[in-house]
């Protein structure tokens, strides 16, 4: 039996990995240093002369050695510093500029400029399509169709892009559907006026929001134990008025958390989506290009239905290699692209966040159960995956 095949439910299904992407852009987001050019962008030269430009050297890698054209690093722009910070403090402060709240900001925006740019101001409705009146497919061509998913501004090839996110379409149509489901509440509510429609329909879409994070998605990733313990933020939901709002708790995104936590979704991405009107979507041609969704006619809901059906990859240190070797490929041939774990791992060094030791000691209760050699690992994570890291680190 391999030491390293992980198992888990056929009921874990890609619902999981996008419903936490999904949210994960509600809650934070940490911009690149504004300005940093050339840093490896002819993935050639890995030397540079700015401080906020680290490119990842893959000089004698395996894969990025074979695709046929000199690839020696790979871009990697640092994250921008807070500007608030002492200029005497040599730490290096990071910023989020979402709102750490879950309360749907990646459909309504986190700034009043984003969130006015999305409205219609007319029945508390969003804006949809390049001129649409309804939510239904109204081109004269369907193959133009899926362009009216989101709202759109004119591209630089000259057509139109999405205004919202375009990063991968199974993303996309999780943002349809709750843009038009706003506009569904928004056309039930009985207020008068535009303001007050759009509010109401607002605060219930962001209930909506929680409640599925904290009934269906959190007892997955976190398991029903955690959400049963009484110091669980699990309950936080709960009819009990001891739950309810503390303003005293800091509601901000830890750095670890969005460095690195909610990063585990990463190892539940397949290469493939199997949707259920027959077509197969590849992810490494799809980043930010839904040109291939609307060449083979697929809509929303071929996505959110081909999510609910297939089965997630396992949790593991597996990362499929579309996201490996290939993210955001670019056309015609996406003979290569950037490497997500990799980033990962540089975007931690980049924050300063500790590694996994560190955590692990800080959260055990017992003097035995600390970490002090690889040996200390077995029984913690599999066998291979321990003879990996001592292969590669000290």
């Amino acid at each position: 039996m391999n030491k390293c095949a992980q198992h888990h439910s056929d009921s874990i299904t890609l619902t999981l990995m996008q419903w936490g992407q999904f949210i994960d852009h509600d809650l934070v987001l940490t911009p690149e240093t504004p300005g940093v050019n050339g840093c490896c962008e002819d993935f050639r030269t890995v030397t540079t002369s700015s401080p906020d430009c680290v490119p990842i050297d893959v000089r004698g890698d395996e894969f990025y050695g074979s695709v046929g054209s000199t690839v020696n690093c790979l871009s990697f722009v640092r994250s921008q510093r807070a500007t608030c910070i002492d200029p005497n403090n040599p730490n290096r402060e990071t910023i989020n500029v979402l709102t750490a709240y879950l309360d749907g900001s990646m459909i309504y925006g986190s700034t009043d400029t984003v969130a006015t740019s999305l409205r219609s101001f007319s029945g508390g409705l969003l804006k949809f399509g390049p001129g649409s009146e309804n939510l239904s497919c109204v081109q004269s061509t369907q193959d133009s169709c899926p362009r009216s998913f989101l709202p759109t501004r004119p591209g630089t090839s000259g057509n139109p892009e999405f205004f919202a996110v375009e990063e991968q379409p199974s993303l996309t149509s999780l943002h349809t559907c709750f843009l038009r489901f706003h506009n569904y509440i928004a056309s039930l509510v009985n207020c008068n006026g535009d303001e007050l429609k759009y509010q109401a329909a607002r605060k219930i879409v962001g209930a909506i929001v929680q409640v599925i994070t904290y009934n269906e998605f959190l007892p997955l990733v976190l398991g029903q134990n955690v959400m049963n313990d009484d110091f669980s933020y699990g309950r936080a939901l709960s009819l009990d008025r001891s739950y309810f709002y503390n303003k005293s708790i800091c509601t901000t995104a830890p750095n670890v958390f969005s460095t690195a936590c909610f990063r585990f979704g990463h190892s539940l991405l397949p290469d493939k989506f199997n949707l259920p009107n027959g077509r197969v979507i590849k992810l490494a041609e799809s980043f930010n290009n839904h040109d291939i969704t609307i060449k083979d006619t697929s809509f929303p809901s071929h996505f959110l239905g081909g999510i609910t059906l297939q089965t997630s990859m396992p949790m593991d240190q597996h990362i499929t290699e579309a996201v490996q070797s290939f993210l955001f490929a670019q056309g015609p041939s996406f003979g290569f692209g950037s490497d997500l774990p990799a980033r990962n791992i540089q975007r931690g060094r980049d924050h300063g966040i500790p590694g996994y030791v560190t955590w692990h000691n800080a959260c055990v209760n017992s003097p035995y159960d600390i970490i002090t050699s690889f040996d200390d690992l077995i029984g913690i994570m599999p066998d291979c995956v321990i003879a990996a890291f001592k292969k590669l680190y000290k």
